[in-house]
């Protein structure tokens, strides 16, 4: 079918509520027009309009995929339907809630098992208009409905309640649109240069990882040769280029006594790992080490 009409007139299709005489005073339900007004002046949304009760669905009967309607207290809802029993719908809903702010919701899709039935929402919301920002809340929903902030957004910064874990990306892997960033995981020292030892029954091996605020994270045991020596300045292990500091940093030890001074580990912008201070004679001594450092990438003043 075809609609159209002579230049300047309205055309398009109008369909008008059931039991009613088409005319002034009485919007059409539905409009498909590029007018503003219907043949008879009544104001229409150009292109497609559907106003009243009526519901708008996308799909095939009788399972439509997605679904645009109104319904109380908002402005309109989209209904992403899954068509199972298995599954509570994922939906799109804006409103005023309680006279004093707007939001835009996008709520996740739910299983219906009782004991899983726990769903994640993000909410967009306007300000009170009186003292709070405009904000986004990543809500999760538990099984019985009640809703927990995990983490929020607005103009003092983001702010997470609960943090379950946080992780570096891996800052060895270049991501590409192909192969996008990895986690970051522990990464191990070993084996060990100049007859250091790393690994003894029952302590961590020195190990290391780029921390989520940009720091290099150090962590573990390392123990002296096992023949009696000086072992200062010798290095023993080397961080990836990714992980090394642009300047030399020193971090101190535990579990070993002071030699000329409090003994430290050096950390060398070659990656080298060596110590400082120890007592000039040692052998399988273990030496405890923890410490952070920032990287260039964190914006740490140089000069």
């Amino acid at each position: 079918m075809i609609v159209f009409g002579p230049a300047g007139t309205v055309s398009g299709i109008f369909v008008y509520q059931q039991g009613t005489t088409p005319g002034p005073g009485n919007t059409p339900i539905v409009a498909i027009t590029n007018s503003a007004t219907d043949p008879f002046g009544n104001a229409v949304q150009g292109t497609i309009q559907v106003t009243g009760i009526g519901t708008l669905n996308v799909g095939s009967a009788p399972n439509p995929q997605v679904q645009l309607r109104t319904s109380g207290g908002v402005s309109g809802v989209i209904d992403f339907l899954l068509n199972s029993a298995s599954f509570v719908d994922g939906l799109l809903v804006c409103g005023i809630i309680g006279g004093s702010f707007a939001a835009l919701n996008l709520q996740g899709p739910g299983s219906t098992v009782v004991g899983h039935r726990d769903r994640i929402r993000i909410q967009l919301n306007t300000s009170d208009g009186v003292s709070s920002f405009a904000n986004v809340q990543y809500v999760y929903t538990s099984d019985t409905g009640v809703d927990q902030i995990f983490m929020f957004e607005d103009a003092g910064g983001i702010g997470i309640n609960v943090c379950a874990n946080l992780t570096a990306a891996d800052p060895s892997v270049a991501a590409t649109a192909t192969a996008p960033a990895i986690s970051e995981t522990w990464h191990d020292l070993r084996p060990l240069t100049n007859l250091f030892i790393g690994t003894t029954a029952g302590i961590a091996p020195p190990q290391y990882r780029k921390c989520a605020d940009g720091d290099v994270e150090i962590y573990g045991r390392v123990k002296t040769p096992p023949a009696a020596g000086n072992y200062n300045g010798v290095v023993w292990g080397n961080l990836l280029p990714a992980y090394r500091p642009n300047k030399s940093v020193q971090c101190l030890v535990s579990a070993v006594a002071d030699g000329a001074a409090t003994p430290v580990m050096s950390i060398n912008p070659n990656g080298d790992l060596l110590f400082n201070f120890l007592p000039a004679a040692l052998a399988q001594t273990v030496i405890g080490i923890g410490c952070r450092f920032p990287l260039d990438s964190t914006g740490i003043i140089q000069v």
